[in-house]
């Protein structure tokens, strides 16, 4: 990129990017994360604009663009709005008004428990589309979770951050092996996958480390730490536990 303060990306449809390169939204390790603006037709709409950083992490956001291609008419997944290979990669995504929910929740208890009850539902909703058109996502955790604005008012959790995700059944690049749970380094699966890739079961257990998120576990504390000691709602305790059993964990849609 240009050391300029805005980089502008004339796209295929002709309408415009520009990218606010002194506003950086975050770093996720393969590409850098900028506020931009796509204006078309006299229109504009604010986005979240990931630049890859070249080499390795092309391919990851390619497939993270593949990924949204499938489920880019989901309530509950981010939407795609731009990409492009070759020269400056990079993906434009809905802007999540309100960032994401890991950030969101610190402190925690920040939110309401209602609030924290509709966050929770929406999640499931999320992984249920995806397990719907048969994705893996391979890294659900909070940090990416994002909080959305829907009429500028209404809070609407979208999940993101599918450079790990794949279709069941197809190989699966080793490139974000480590996507099998929240972190592997705090919350690593007890089940590992066989072959050590990501699956539907592990985003299930995932679900549930994210919901422990939601409700106040930060990274780095004790993962075994109980919903009931995170204050999560007694007619959902059983199932989440169920989400990290060795065996039979349910699926999304239950």
């Amino acid at each position: 990129m240009s050391n300029s303060a805005v980089e502008t990306i004339t796209l295929d449809d002709g309408s415009k990017l520009e990218v606010y390169v002194a506003q950086r939204l975050g770093d996720g390790g393969q590409a850098y994360v900028y506020r931009g603006m796509i204006e078309k037709g006299g229109t504009k709409e604010k986005v979240a604009v990931k630049i890859s950083k070249g080499g390795a992490s092309i391919p990851e956001i390619t497939q993270e663009s593949a990924m949204l291609d499938l489920v880019n008419s989901s309530k509950h997944i981010i939407k795609k709005k731009a990409f492009k290979v070759g020269g400056l990669a990079f993906l434009a995504l809905e802007l999540a008004d309100d960032g994401d929910l890991y950030t969101a929740t610190t402190p925690p208890n920040q939110l309401g428990a209602d609030v924290k009850l509709k966050y929770m539902l929406q999640i499931a909703h999320g992984l249920k589309e995806l397990h719907e058109k048969n994705i893996v996502h391979g890294d659900l955790k909070a940090a990416n979770v994002f909080i959305c604005k829907k009429f500028g008012i209404v809070r609407i959790l979208k999940i993101g951050d599918l450079g790990s995700a794949y279709v069941a059944g197809t190989e699966y690049s080793s490139r974000n092996a480590n996507g099998m749970c929240i972190d592997p380094a705090q919350f690593p699966d007890p089940r590992p996958a066989t072959p050590p890739a990501p699956t539907m079961s592990t985003d299930m257990y995932s679900f549930a480390m994210t919901i422990k998120q939601l409700y106040g576990l930060r990274v780095g504390q004790d993962p075994e730490t109980s919903f009931e000691a995170l204050k999560v709602p007694s007619d959902y305790i059983a199932l989440l536990q169920s989400c990290m059993a060795q065996t039979n964990r349910p699926t999304a849609d239950q």
